[in-house]
């Protein structure tokens, strides 16, 4: 699927889950290679995707240690007796994903056991990257990429219950 029709699946999509919520109110993070540009033309991923006013960005590393750290940060660190990081249980690719679907391939040599540098690319991968982009160009990976302090946790308004089957988004503020 090329990028302009990823671009209105994900506008209906939003607006379908969204009902009332403009797309430029949503921020998208992913693969930082998204701004390069072709070799046929000066456009990029991200640019055709701001062009049909999708706020979409770059996150700011492919360092897959700092993509995993950041993570593994957010599972683990406690906010008020809870995980960091909350996932919805019918984001299921994520959840086998965790167990044991995003792992790394083991090299075929004598002795020892080894294991690719890189995660596996199959189907647990690719959502597993989009979390990682996701954290990161929301801010988490600040401390790890630049040495800042970190900032304090973001607490999300809950004027609705994130696990609704259909939240009601019609009447939030906007």
């Amino acid at each position: 699927m090329g990028v302009k029709r990823f671009a209105e699946l994900l506008r209906r999509e939003t607006a379908q889950q969204f009902p009332g919520w403009p797309a430029d109110k949503f921020r998208f993070w992913g693969d930082p290679s998204g701004d390069y540009r072709a070799q046929t033309d000066e456009d990029t991923p991200f640019r055709i995707l701001r062009a049909a006013g999708i706020n979409a960005y770059p996150a700011p590393t492919n360092d897959i240690d700092i993509r995993i750290e950041v993570v593994s940060n957010a599972l683990n660190r406690p906010i008020d007796g809870q995980p960091g990081l909350i996932v919805d249980p019918r984001c299921v690719t994520i959840h086998k994903g965790f167990v044991s679907g995003y792992r790394y391939r083991r090299m075929q040599v004598t002795g020892t056991e080894r294991y690719d540098t890189a995660p596996d690319k199959n189907r647990f991968s690719h959502p597993h990257d989009a979390l990682q982009y996701l954290l990161l160009g929301g801010g988490e990976g600040r401390q790890l990429i630049r040495g800042a302090t970190p900032a304090r946790p973001v607490v999300a308004a809950r004027e609705w219950d994130v696990f609704a089957r259909r939240p009601d988004f019609r009447n939030l503020k906007r």
